[in-house]
């Protein structure tokens, strides 16, 4: 994470690796999750608050196929849901994308 001279704002980048089980069709299904974060922060009153929230998925898929076979189940976006927006990138594995970074590269510099 960094957070500017300041102390009022911050970037920060998360990878999240999560296995999961999930019920579907009635029946519990074992699911993997892969995805970045790249996100914005605001501190306001002495709290930290998200001012934006981005999220890349890479993959979304089942234990037992893997995400060579399978890498995206199916949408992971909810019609339903009242956010703000929605991601503006959407690149799953096997897509090559590479989720910007908020800060240069040390050794590329890219």
């Amino acid at each position: 994470m960094d957070v500017d001279p300041a102390g009022k704002t911050a970037s920060g980048r998360w990878q999240t690796l999560l296995p999961e089980v999930m019920p579907y069709a009635g029946i519990l299904r074992q699911q993997w999750l892969h995805g970045y974060y790249e996100n914005k922060y605001v501190k306001e009153n002495g709290r930290w608050l998200f001012s934006r929230l981005d999220w890349n998925v890479t993959f979304y898929t089942t234990y037992e196929n893997g995400w060579l076979i399978q890498p995206l189940l199916g949408s992971l976006w909810n019609p339903e849901a009242k956010a703000d927006s929605h991601s503006i990138s959407f690149y799953p594995y096997p897509s090559g994308y590479h989720f910007p970074y908020h800060y240069k590269h040390p050794i590329t510099g890219a």
